[in-house]
């Protein structure tokens, strides 16, 4: 699930989002994914995504650590 625990909010300035985009960058590289868009919520998140040559579980499993570690 893209949101906070409780409801609380996982993005609780602009530089969390800019971070955020940072890491989801580097890991669409990683893994060859198109990010077709995004929304990014104080306490969630929302991405339509895809892949023709890409691994998506590689990059789901990158994302969802992005997202424990915060």
């Amino acid at each position: 699930m893209n949101r906070g625990a409780a409801y609380r909010d996982i993005f609780q300035h602009d530089t969390h989002r800019e971070l955020f985009l940072e890491l989801l960058r580097e890991i669409h590289e990683m893994f060859g994914v198109e990010i077709y868009v995004y929304y990014l919520m104080d306490n969630h998140y929302h991405f339509h995504y895809g892949s023709v040559s890409g691994t998506i579980k590689g990059f789901e499993h990158e994302l969802c650590d992005i997202k424990n570690s915060a």
